[in-house]
């Protein structure tokens, strides 16, 4: 009998410099993540400006030694 598997795990990892308009990067790389996972529309701005003030955030307070801000997306099927 076979093993059931997990529910569909989808994960993609972003790495971001601490520079100037890095955090409009990332969120554009948010808002296509998130349609191919099928978010919905509002559901997409949502997490998008999400995703930019948490940038602004650790580039204003992260003391990274190597100055770069990684993220981390992961969605379950479910």
């Amino acid at each position: 009998m076979m093993e059931q598997s997990p529910a569909a795990l989808v994960q993609y990892d972003l790495t971001v410099p601490m520079s100037a308009d890095a955090e409009l990067v990332a969120a554009r790389a948010t808002e296509e993540i998130a349609r191919l996972i099928g978010f919905v529309p509002r559901a997409i701005e949502q997490v998008r400006m999400a995703v930019i003030e948490a940038c602004l955030n650790a580039f204003e307070h992260s003391e990274s030694p190597d100055r770069r801000v990684y993220l981390n997306f992961i969605s379950y099927e479910d």
